[in-house]
Order: structure tokens, then sequence, then C-alpha cells
């Protein structure tokens, strides 16, 4: 069910994580942005390389609102 009939914005970013690692998935103009990582992977630091990965995109295709990424990810 899209997010229009849910009456809630689209998604940006999502996290799942199970015992053997982790999968963040990113949407962009042109589809979705995943990414696997191990079972020690620095989550914090994935979600602000994804968030700045999936902000190139947005600038990429010339989207007005692209999405603001914080200088670090301790800025987080």
């Amino acid at each position: 069910m899209g997010a229009d009939r849910l009456k809630r914005t689209p998604f940006q970013a999502a996290l799942f994580s199970a015992d053997n690692g982790t999968i963040f998935l990113g949407s962009s103009p042109v589809g979705f942005v995943v990414v696997l990582g191990d079972k020690e992977v620095n989550v914090g630091l994935v979600q602000w390389a994804l968030r700045k990965a999936l902000a190139s995109l947005e600038g990429a295709w010339g989207n007005a609102q692209v999405l603001h990424v914080p200088a670090s990810p301790d800025d987080m």
C-alpha cells in the first residue's frame, strides 16, 4: 500500500537488524540504495554515509528538497 493511501509521507530510510547482520534501505528518485552490514557494523556511521549518498542522488536529479546531512556521524 502506498504512503499516500496511508496518509503518510514516503519513507527515506529503513533499518532491519538480525543476529548475523543489518540491512539499510534508502529511497531515492531513481530507486533504492541497499547497504548490507555484518553483525559488527557501526550503525551510526552507515546511516550517515547512506544519508550522504541519498542527498547526492537527490541533488543529481535536481530535487529542490535536498536532504540535510550532518557534517559528521557524531552530529546525527
